[in-house]
């Protein structure tokens, strides 16, 4: 028998720039990203309800897995996984939820009802208010329905996708810089802004802001300033001080709408440290490369896939710098950032670990050559 399902993190929406300088940045301007975020507001229609565990109940019974509240059990919510997780780790004991799911495609009559008793058991325990958020979506069977995408504390202070684009436009003056690509998840929202027209080279990095924002309690509100590549389209974010800004989503969001004007000014003020640490690494030769990845990465977070791709597929790239080159190497991960089957967790993850890599290279090499032990 095949476990309920649950609704994954999907891309909403997904738009880049291509290779070169003609097609570097995409037609949409940031009012256009707040207009599409209006549309999906409206259409979504977000409700947040406040209650416990013992009020809100979890079934394995159908083809999802389903919540419904004590109060009204005829309207359902299709559980997220991201959901599921968050209310896994809040109610239940280490890897319950995994024995939920397991238990509920057992070939047994009564495996789905034994699945649903037992969530049952351990909510009748908690009392604890909690905040759940709803959506309307497009779900994978074609139908339209109301999705439970996370669980939070009932301290958790909503600010939307929207809120951020707007408090963008009204405070700073990014509207003047051109999109180079924006990209909404379930789970995320992120886009990044880069130089205007004619002010560009083929293979020379420039200063790139990224933004990003979760509604769904994954992720921070944050800033951040780096560099960006036309003949790859790979960017990578700075480790300099005052390079990233995040808030975080308990209190008065105020103090977002307040900050972000006076963190684009820090950022900015720092960004010539990220290129020319770029142009040092083109000139910075390892012995071993391959090596010089592997314990670069090691315990960084990266997949062992996203590892061994970077490896076969992102310091071999034609548009890669060197492979035997710092710069080679901090290209081939930001490389395979990009690749589409990547969330923005992970891809924000990767261009982290690519500053990480150049910081640390620079930091090792000697006369220019870095020296790898084996």
């Amino acid at each position: 028998m095949v476990a309920p399902a649950l609704i994954p993190n999907r891309t909403i929406f997904n738009k880049r720039g291509r290779r070169g300088l003609a097609n570097l940045h995409v037609s949409e301007t940031l009012e256009d990203v707040r207009d599409h975020l209006r549309r999906m507001a409206k259409a979504q229609q977000a409700e947040d309800h406040t209650r416990s565990f013992q009020q809100m109940l979890l079934t394995f019974e159908d083809d999802y897995v389903r919540a419904r509240t004590i109060n009204n059990p005829d309207e359902s919510f299709v559980v997220t996984k991201t959901a599921f997780g968050q209310m896994d780790a809040s109610l239940l004991p280490r890897s319950g939820g995994n024995f939920l799911m397991s238990l509920s495609e057992l070939e047994h009559p009564a495996a789905r009802k034994a699945a649903t008793a037992t969530w049952a058991m351990f909510a009748a325990q908690n009392d604890k208010p909690r905040t759940f958020r709803t959506v309307r979506t497009r779900l994978p069977d074609g139908s339209v329905g109301r999705i439970l995408r996370s669980q939070v504390s009932t301290s958790y202070a909503a600010y939307s996708n929207l809120e951020f684009v707007q408090d963008l436009l009204d405070n700073t003056d990014i509207g003047d810089l051109r999109m180079l690509d924006w990209r909404i998840d379930d789970d995320a929202m992120r886009f990044r802004v880069g130089a205007p027209d004619g002010q560009v080279e083929v293979g020379t990095p420039f200063p790139m802001f990224s933004f990003w924002n979760s509604e769904t309690g994954k992720r921070t509100t944050g800033i951040q300033g780096g560099s960006f590549r036309a003949s790859c389209l790979n960017g990578m974010g700075s480790w300099e001080k005052n390079s990233r800004f995040v808030w975080r989503h308990f209190g008065n969001t105020d103090r977002i709408s307040q900050g972000v004007s006076s963190a684009m000014t820090e950022i900015s003020t720092g960004l010539n440290g990220t290129l020319e640490a770029y142009q040092k690494a083109c000139d910075v030769f390892i012995d071993d490369a391959f090596a010089f990845v592997d314990q670069m990465l090691d315990k960084s977070g990266a997949s062992k896939e996203a590892i061994e791709s970077v490896k076969t597929r992102g310091m071999t790239d034609p548009t890669s710098h060197d492979s035997s080159s710092l710069a080679g190497v901090v290209d081939g991960i930001t490389l395979i950032a990009q690749d589409d089957h990547r969330d923005l967790f992970e891809m924000d993850l990767m261009e982290q670990i690519a500053a990480d890599c150049l910081r640390r290279g620079l930091a090792m090499s000697k006369r220019e050559k870095i020296a790898v032990s084996v």
